[in-house]
């Protein structure tokens, strides 16, 4: 195949050239009006050209795809991070064009202003067919394999505390102003009644970024930063996806219990669910070997 290059898109490196330069015209003419000492026009003029040539090299960075694998470049020919085809063990999809390819210890996200995005996860993603044979072969040898969410779980504990974080200090705000009997003013109340429901869906889309989904032989495990379920085959109806491209658990309770889209590897998650729902059908009718890998002795 040949190499697809997804470069910095021209009309966000104008965009910034041109908010850079007119930053230092309204600097230029702070000074000026305030008359700043000799020599801090120069100054400026010179962190200027000190930021445009950061810039200059953050706009030379690329995503390549080719037939050996992805690389990030800072330059043309200057390789920051490379993944081999055959070293790729987990397939993030973010949204509808950004992805994350990650293993052996490193991690590519396919994100930002650059173009071809939508070619290069087209390109990549026939090439990825050896991460279910990974996967087959964790879940025999280990009995379980595991799906996680993309960033590391030391950015979800982050967002997580920012978001507890701030629904204390409304939930404080509003408490203090409603005990204080000298304050007549109704915002604790907008606050309580019209942002209470943000905030907690914010804590709670905070905690999902930590979702991890462990399949084991005796059944899957949901861990996240507020929680844990814990699920045996037996007790799952049914695995299906919904309106944000996640999956929803429903049990046999009809109790539902939602996975995120951006989960690594969702679609052979969604096949494997799939599996060990099957073989708990084939072993209530008596078919031992309609078991999967995740239930074999």
């Amino acid at each position: 195949m040949q190499s697809l290059e997804c470069r910095f898109r021209l009309g966000r490196a104008l965009g910034e050239s041109a908010l850079t330069l007119l930053a230092v015209f309204i600097a230029l003419l702070w000074a000026d009006n305030l008359g700043a000492p000799s020599g801090t026009a120069g100054i400026i003029v010179f962190g200027a050209l000190i930021l445009l040539l950061l810039l200059g090299w953050r706009w030379r960075s690329r995503f390549v795809v080719t037939e050996e694998g992805v690389e990030f470049r800072r330059s043309r020919r200057a390789v920051i991070t490379r993944l081999a085809w055959g070293e790729i063990e987990e397939l993030f999809l973010l949204d509808e064009t950004h992805f994350e390819l990650g293993g052996a210890g490193r991690h590519l996200r396919f994100a930002g202003p650059f173009d071809n995005l939508d070619d290069a996860r087209n390109a990549c993603l026939p090439r990825l067919r050896g991460i279910r044979e990974h996967l087959q072969a964790k879940a025999l040898r280990d009995g379980s394999v595991a799906f996680r969410m993309p960033g590391g779980r030391w950015r979800a504990h982050l967002a997580y505390f920012a978001a507890i974080l701030i629904l204390s200090g409304v939930t404080w705000y509003c408490l203090a102003t409603l005990l204080d009997r000298k304050i007549r003013t109704g915002l604790p109340f907008i606050l309580l009644f019209f942002g209470g429901s943000w905030l907690w869906s914010l804590r709670r889309k905070a905690s999902g970024l930590g979702t991890r989904v462990l399949l084991q032989r005796e059944g899957i495990v949901v861990r996240r930063l507020d929680g844990l379920d814990k699920v045996p085959w037996e007790d799952l109806d049914r695995a299906e996806w919904n309106d944000q491209n996640g999956i929803n658990l429903v049990l046999r309770s009809r109790r539902v219990i939602v996975l995120p889209p951006s989960l690594g590897n969702i679609g052979l998650l969604e096949e494997f669910l799939h599996e060990g729902r099957r073989s708990v059908d084939s072993e209530a009718r008596g078919e031992a070997e309609g078991r999967t890998m995740m239930q074999s002795p």
